[in-house]
């Protein structure tokens, strides 16, 4: 088991744009405000989104769907992967009927109308992403 201690340096708030894409969106903000290292909690709703779910042996089983779709949760954190902004997020959705849908967020989700992230960056601990050669994944590696 790897871990460390850090502490919160600062909170981030973002309002995100409807038609952007919620990874790339959270990136950036990431990006915009110098983050290497946190974790972020966001709501809002999509138009569309890509939920992941993984599957074994380094491989993912991905599921779309059309919205309008509530982000009831969403939650991740922040790390730097060969030297890039990395976003590694899980959400729950509803759609209209109230059924909840679960996953890894996939790249492809569009924002509608809206998101509002709060990220919180960690200072005192290097979150980067390494590749496991046993499972082939890119795994958290805590300095």
């Amino acid at each position: 088991m790897f871990s460390s201690k850090g502490r919160v340096n600062r909170v981030i708030v973002a309002r995100l744009p409807a038609g952007s894409d919620l990874i790339e969106a959270i990136k950036d903000s990431a990006d915009r405000a110098n983050v290497d290292a946190g974790f972020f909690t966001l709501i809002g709703a999509l138009k569309k989104a890509v939920l992941r779910s993984y599957v074994g042996g380094g491989k993912y089983k991905s599921l779309e769907f059309e919205g309008p779709l509530e982000i009831a949760s969403c939650s991740g954190n922040i790390s730097k992967k060969e030297g890039e902004t990395f976003v590694h997020a899980h959400a729950v959705l509803s759609d209209s009927r109230g059924r909840a849908f679960g996953g890894h967020l996939g790249e492809g989700c569009v924002v509608s109308p809206t998101g509002e992230l709060f990220m919180y960056e960690i200072y005192e601990v290097k979150l980067r992403r390494v590749l496991d050669e046993e499972t082939g994944l890119h795994l958290l590696n805590i300095e």
